[in-house]
């Protein structure tokens, strides 16, 4: 059943078919544009697509959720040996994140049980995004500690500043009052 399936997300990476949903160039358009073909094959109800250009329409239809109900049904059933998995990783990715940005995380993750390849895939996605997150969340008090510990010494230079202002204008008052 899922040979097909196995079969274009190993052209994808044979081929390197672009699988980067935030491709700025084609958003990984190639690549859906196939899997929907093959979605139509397998009697799925999809929006007949062409390779024509790629366009916001053909993204629509793309991120429909009934599209991505069936994405998910493939994936569900994909079982690749050890050596596939490496291969067809990135485009499982792909397919992954636009279900999950089309049909939100809850019902990927109840499509998706993790003893499946997909689902340790997107297993592996989520740890990866939590790691990303506390990254951010550290590189973000870092930030903070570098700001206040620069407004300290900003705050400590006007203080001796002041301080050697306030010690001229004694001096000052001091020789006007000698002369």
């Amino acid at each position: 059943m899922d040979a097909s399936l196995l079969k274009v997300l190993k052209l994808a990476n044979e081929q390197r078919l672009c699988v980067d949903m935030s491709c700025t160039t084609c958003g990984g358009m190639l690549f859906a544009t196939t899997v929907m073909r093959l979605l139509k094959k397998r009697g799925y109800e999809t929006t007949p697509v062409s390779l024509g250009r790629i366009s916001n329409q053909l993204r629509a239809v793309w991120l429909q959720d009934t599209t991505q109900r069936a994405v998910l049904t493939e994936l569900k059933a994909l079982n690749p040996n050890a050596i596939e998995e490496r291969e067809i990783e990135p485009a499982a990715r792909y397919l992954i994140y636009s279900a999950y940005s089309t049909l939100g995380l809850e019902r990927v993750e109840s499509a998706l049980p993790s003893e499946c390849f997909a689902g340790q895939v997107l297993v592996a996605m989520k740890a990866h995004y939590a790691n990303v997150q506390l990254e951010n969340a550290r590189w973000i008090e870092v930030r903070a500690t570098e700001r206040r510990a620069r407004a300290q010494r900003l705050a400590d230079k006007q203080v001796r500043h002041a301080e050697r202002l306030e010690k001229k204008k004694k001096r000052d008052a001091e020789r006007l009052r000698v002369s």
